[in-house]
């Protein structure tokens, strides 16, 4: 059976199951193959190579170039960005083209390079999204689902709480320091911005981002007879107490929530008062750590 012949749902659903070098091999073949195959090519990008491949080095090879990025970016609905890549990637590219198709799914680990001091006043190098990727990002929020940014330090707690506010499909939202440098700033979302705001992503399943802003008055622990500092690299106190005092019976209608991973905060939910809240109403919680 040729492959003209086949039902045309059928010839749609082929292109899923074949790998980025069969489907640059098939969108050579002709043209109505080229208009089939073409676009699956671009939909999921991992590791694009730098500048130097030719668009059509590419089709022959199965890797996606810059080159061929900037004239199909309406097509791709996830990407990978590696901390070797271009920091230009998207920014190079039509913007009108770019929002034609819409981003779903977003992985970037680091970027622009950005040097500042440690606390000891060595200069330290960070890689860090710059102001106009996250505009480009704010931008895509309709049609989000998946953010992952390891380096997130331009977005500030509206940048974050707007992107809450405008992205109805988002399902995974990680914003986080580089890890691997120390400048840049740390992400987090102010409370009061958020607690002035509705949210639309209802189906929202992992959170990976700092929430400060909340006074803590309960916290009087001393460094050496001296309040802690506010910047202290060892606690975040400026955080929910995750007591029932503090409002954690407020996040009772997170029911499908499996996973709660409290890091670098001073929290209370280990006492035996909170332990029986969470097995009440998060059932499906089978890890709670503290790090």
């Amino acid at each position: 059976m040729e492959f003209a012949s086949l039902p045309y749902e059928l010839q749609e659903m082929i292109p899923l199951y074949l790998t980025p070098h069969d489907l640059a091999v098939c969108a050579l073949v002709n043209q109505a193959w080229y208009t089939l195959f073409h676009p699956h090519i671009w939909r999921h990008l991992d590791n694009l190579p730098r500048r130097g491949f030719g668009y059509w080095k590419y089709i022959s090879s199965g890797y996606c170039g810059w080159e061929g990025l900037a004239n199909n970016a309406h097509l791709v609905q996830s990407l990978t960005i590696h901390f070797d890549s271009e920091d230009q990637f998207y920014l190079d590219c039509n913007q009108e083209e770019r929002s034609a198709h819409g981003w779903k799914e977003l992985k970037l680990e680091m970027l622009d390079e950005q040097d500042g001091e440690d606390e000891d006043g060595y200069v330290r190098r960070s890689i860090v999204h710059g102001e106009k990727m996250v505009k480009a990002i704010l931008a895509q929020a309709s049609t989000l689902e998946v953010l992952k940014l390891d380096g997130a330090g331009y977005f500030t707690s509206k940048d974050i709480n707007h992107l809450l506010c405008s992205a109805p499909n988002l399902r995974v939202l990680q914003l986080l320091k580089d890890r691997r440098a120390w400048a840049g700033q740390e992400p987090f979302l102010d409370a009061k911005d958020a607690a002035q705001s509705e949210w639309v992503c209802r189906n929202l399943e992992i959170f990976g981002c700092g929430i400060g802003g909340i006074p803590r008055p309960d916290i009087t622990q001393k460094d050496d007879d001296e309040p802690a500092r506010k910047d202290s690299p060892l606690r975040q106190f400026d955080c929910l107490a995750m007591t029932l005092d503090s409002g954690l019976d407020q996040l009772k209608g997170l029911r499908n929530l499996r996973t709660v991973e409290l890091k670098d905060m001073e929290v209370h939910i280990g006492k035996p008062l909170e332990q029986k809240w969470v097995a009440d109403n998060w059932p499906k919680v089978g890890k709670v750590s503290f790090t």
